[in-house]
């Protein structure tokens, strides 16, 4: 079986496709970061501007609309800070550590 680059090899290496396929790897990495920063930024501005004490809605006191939507908001970021940016920055470690061994691997000179 023939691979895609057994296919294409030319046609992809001329429209820059392995430039595309090493500017995702390189990027996968800062987005993971970027993501948590943001997560993290936008929770702790919430957390400042007291959109804790919105809250109450969740608990079966309904103060009005606009309170428990700004309880919802907090609540859905609190879950987003606590859950995904550990996740993220966790990814983005180890990400980081497999494409340093993979470039080892493949800089490295061989013994032939």
């Amino acid at each position: 079986m023939r691979s895609w680059k057994g296919l294409f090899g030319k046609e992809l290496e001329e429209r820059g496709f392995h430039m595309i396929k090493a500017h995702k790897r390189t990027l996968s990495v800062r987005r993971y970061m970027g993501y948590a920063v943001f997560i993290t930024v936008f929770f702790l501005l919430l957390h400042v501007l007291g959109f804790r004490e919105y809250t109450s809605a969740i608990s079966g006191i309904l103060p009005g609309y606009k309170e428990t939507v700004f309880g919802l908001i907090y609540v859905f970021m609190y879950f987003a800070f606590i859950g995904f940016v550990p996740i993220l920055l966790i990814s983005a470690v180890i990400l980081t550590i497999w494409e340093r061994a993979l470039s080892g691997k493949i800089n490295r000179p061989s013994d032939n």
